[in-house]
């Protein structure tokens, strides 16, 4: 099975083979062992942003080159540890004093608070919009959705406070992180078992699809982030970590409450069921035909998402350019 979601080819069959010829991608599905039964479509590599793989499929090393020159992200996800996945990103956009500025960024600590307090800030106000939403939905839980809501007000407000540093500030998203989650998990199914938010592996559907979604937005951060000329590698909220890709991790903060909401409509429209997932050795997997409901349900959303993020990404890069103690030219 594969399926195009606007920019994007989604690739879930194992007996898949991809090739490019003539600036094309061409996507072969064998079916059995007779050639006329096997089907194969094509698509230009120009109209192409990236190509997810969530299977064991043919590919050789003049694809990848292809990808590489028509600028096409290759993400190779794992079904059962999203976090283990792997993303191939042409890194062909250079504005290194940008990145030098980034730096600086980095070791100016009343910059890096100052810029955490305004993401965490948008953050928990989308996480308070969709429980006051979640609030006129279900009437019977008004009461602690509203009440969850008005403890992210408080929290908020504590980011008000002078002169920050950015351990304080991961303090209140992690508290209000953990109140979100307690309200959040209310609306949904008992039988679904979403009782907290747990990773590697998720032991519930929710955390399967929340897990999904956060993992393909980031890789989309990363991408947006190259688009604009900076190091994705280095963080303005998150701490850097080895291999990993914080400041993709900041951008998507702002973008989770959105994907919440989304992961909430997949369940409340039975887009998505109970069926469509399989518990293997305690952890949760979306199965096949989950896969599909899923991927055909991402259209509506993806393009949103990557817009949202690239004026994320576009908002930092104003601030680096723009403000006078990030210009750094005279330094260098």
């Amino acid at each position: 099975m594969w399926s195009t979601v606007m920019e994007t080819i989604f690739i879930d069959r194992k007996s898949t083979k991809l090739k490019c010829n003539q600036q094309r991608l061409y996507i072969s599905k064998s079916i059995d062992s007779d050639k006329e039964n096997n089907t194969t479509a094509s698509i230009p590599l120009s109209h192409l942003r990236s190509l997810v793989i969530s299977c064991d499929c043919e590919l050789s090393s003049g694809m990848l080159r292809q990808l590489a020159k028509f600028d096409v992200s290759l993400i190779c996800l794992n079904n059962r540890n999203p976090d283990a996945s792997f993303i191939s990103i042409n890194e062909s956009h250079g504005n290194v004093l940008r990145r030098m500025n980034q730096y600086y960024l980095l070791s100016c600590p009343s910059l890096r608070s100052r810029f955490s307090t305004i993401i965490i800030k948008r953050k928990i106000s989308a996480q308070r919009t969709l429980l006051k939403n979640m609030s006129n939905h279900y009437k019977a839980l008004a009461g602690p959705l509203l009440f969850a809501s008005k403890t992210l007000s408080q929290q908020q407000i504590k980011l008000n406070k002078p002169e920050m540093i950015v351990n304080e500030v991961m303090g209140v998203e992690g508290y209000a992180s953990k109140v979100y989650f307690q309200a959040y998990k209310r609306i949904f199914s008992a039988n679904l078992l979403f009782t907290k938010r747990t990773k590697r592996p998720p032991e519930d559907p929710v955390n399967v699809i929340l897990s999904l979604s956060y993992t393909l937005l980031y890789y989309e951060a990363q991408r947006a982030c190259h688009g604009q000329s900076l190091d994705p590698m280095i963080p303005i909220l998150h701490s850097t970590s080895y291999g990993r890709a914080s400041l993709a991790c900041d951008l998507q903060e702002c973008l989770r409450p959105d994907i919440d909401y989304w992961v909430w409509r997949l369940f409340q429209q039975r887009i998505l069921r109970l069926d469509h997932f399989t518990l293997v050795d305690s952890a949760c997997i979306l199965n096949k035909s989950g896969r599909k409901h899923y991927y055909n349900a991402l259209p509506e959303v993806m393009t949103l998402w990557r817009n949202k993020l690239r004026k994320h990404a576009m908002f930092l890069v104003k601030i680096i350019d723009n403000t006078p103690n990030f210009n750094q030219t005279e330094r260098y």
